[in-house]
């Protein structure tokens, strides 16, 4: 005579009700391992955020520094504008000369610092500033050939 388990049975169905037993120690291992896993991947991604938090702060602070750098160029530029505007609308020289030489510190040019040009009219004075550029680049443009002529 065989003698055999008796086995539960669901009628509808008709499979067995129990489940073998699984292997539970490995699947501990593995959660173990993916929870060290998942942490340390949250903490990179932390670490990395707040690297970036703490670089974006940094840029605002420069940002700021720069805003307040260029306002105050600005108001220098419109305290230089507006004396400037002072000493063009008074028509005393003399005024501007001390000025120059007592707070700028200006001094006289020698006479090797000055080109004496002497100009009769208006028009002949635009003429002479355009031949004094046409010159210059004529000159270059001179040697510019001369160089060129060599290289052949």
């Amino acid at each position: 005579m065989l003698v055999a388990q008796q086995r539960q049975y669901d009628y509808i169905i008709e499979e067995p009700i129990y489940k073998p037993k699984k292997q539970i120690k490995k699947k501990t291992r593995i959660k173990k391992y993916k929870k060290v896993k998942y942490i340390t991947f949250t903490l990179i991604g932390f670490i990395i955020a707040i690297t970036i938090l703490v670089q974006y702060a940094e840029l605002n602070i420069v940002n700021q520094e720069i805003n307040l750098l260029e306002k105050e160029l600005q108001e220098l530029h419109m305290l230089n504008d507006s004396v400037e505007g002072e000493l063009l609308a008074s028509e005393d020289l003399k005024i501007i000369e001390k000025i120059a030489r007592e707070e700028l510190g200006m001094i006289e040019p020698t006479s090797e610092q000055m080109t004496i040009i002497e100009i009769q009219n208006s028009q002949d004075m635009e003429f002479a500033s355009a031949n004094i550029e046409n010159t210059s680049s004529s000159n270059f443009l001179e040697s510019l050939s001369k160089v060129l002529d060599f290289i052949d």
